[in-house]
Parts: C-alpha cells; sequence; structure tokens
C-alpha cells in the first residue's frame, strides 16, 4: 500500500509540474518533466528486479552468483565445496578459499590447482578418492592444507556423492578446520 501512495503522490507532483511549466511556456521544463518519470519508472524497476536462478548451475554456484560474498560469509562458519569429476573442477565458497589460504577468494579451481593446496604427503590418495567411480552416498576425508607453518592445518571434507544430471555425480559439502580433533585423536591413539 505504501508503494502505491508514493506512486500516486510521484505522479501527481510530475502532473504538476508539467502544467506549471506548460502555463509558463518552458519547453525545456515541459521536457525534463516528461522524461523524468520514465527515467524513474526504468531505475525502480532495475533497483527492484531480482535475478532468477539459473537451472543450469548447481545450487552452490547458483549461490556464488547471486549473492554477494558478505552475505556469504555471514551465512556459514565452515565452507561449502563442490567438485565436478566430468569438467575436474571445485566450486569454492569464500570461506573455502580462507580455510586453504587462497590470496583470493576464488570460486571456480581445477584439480589441479586445488590438489596444490594440499600436502603433498596427501595428494595421492585425494585423487585416487575424487577420480574412483565412489557410490552416491556420504563422502568423508581429512587432509593437511598445504601451508609453510610450523605444523600443518587438517581439514575435513564432509559431505555428500549426489547424481545431479542424469548422467553427472556432483561431489559436494563443508570443509572445517579438524586440527584440533586430528591432534587429539593422535594424542589418544599414543598415551
Amino acid at each position: 500500500m505504501q508503494a502505491n501512495s508514493s506512486l500516486i503522490i510521484k505522479g501527481f507532483l510530475y502532473l504538476v509540474a508539467i502544467i506549471f511549466a506548460i502555463l509558463e511556456r518552458s519547453w525545456p521544463i515541459v521536457a525534463v518533466c516528461l522524461i523524468l518519470p520514465v527515467i524513474d519508472y526504468i531505475y525502480s524497476n532495475k533497483r527492484l528486479s531480482k535475478p532468477t536462478r539459473d537451472d543450469n548451475l548447481t545450487p552452490l554456484n547458483n549461490l556464488l552468483t547471486f549473492c554477494d560474498e558478505v552475505t556469504i560469509k555471514s551465512l556459514m562458519s565452515f565452507g561449502i565445496w563442490e567438485y565436478r569429476p566430468g569438467i575436474r573442477e571445485f566450486t569454492l565458497s569464500p570461506k573455502c578459499s580462507e580455510l586453504l589460504k587462497l590470496d583470493k577468494p576464488v570460486v571456480h579451481l581445477s584439480l589441479e590447482d586445488f590438489m596444490d593446496q594440499i600436502h603433498p604427503l596427501d595428494r595421492n590418495e585425494l585423487s585416487k578418492r575424487l577420480d574412483s567411480d565412489l557410490p552416491i552416498g556420504h563422502l568423508f576425508f581429512e587432509v593437511r592444507a598445504n601451508a609453510s607453518n610450523a605444523y600443518y592445518q587438517w581439514l575435513r571434507f564432509e559431505g555428500q556423492i549426489i547424481q545431479f544430471n542424469d548422467d553427472e555425480k556432483i561431489y559436494t559439502g563443508r570443509l572445517v578446520n579438524a586440527t584440533g580433533k586430528v591432534i587429539i585423536k593422535r594424542i589418544q591413539r599414543e598415551g
């Protein structure tokens, strides 16, 4: 209701301005008064229009396409990732980029570039798991990030293998820093 009353008030003010300009025989003002409502209409429709979901994109790609980085970060305290074996590409939320210590919030990363972020001793096993024909269902693995710190950060990939199309599987899930849990497990095993 408020939008309609504001539209009526704007229309009335434009009409008064046009009548006044005609009575004063100020044709440039008449022209401006006729053009302003058109510009206002175009601007307000652009501002109010919302993007539509692209059915050719996966849910994570839709989220990353239509939400800004601040919104995505505020929604998640963990990273969301997606791996498409068919094209050998990862899609990463900004939090994943942060956990992997990437220079910038990369959205898409090839498998090779992704593997560069993983500790060399964990790459072979992870590569085998990602390249094998895993059954649809739960997915879980822990790897070390390839960092130059005194200790390695352990990352836990939890998720699902789902059938997105008739011919394509997608691995998707969340990524969390599991360093504390891994260290506690190792201490318990040793002591």
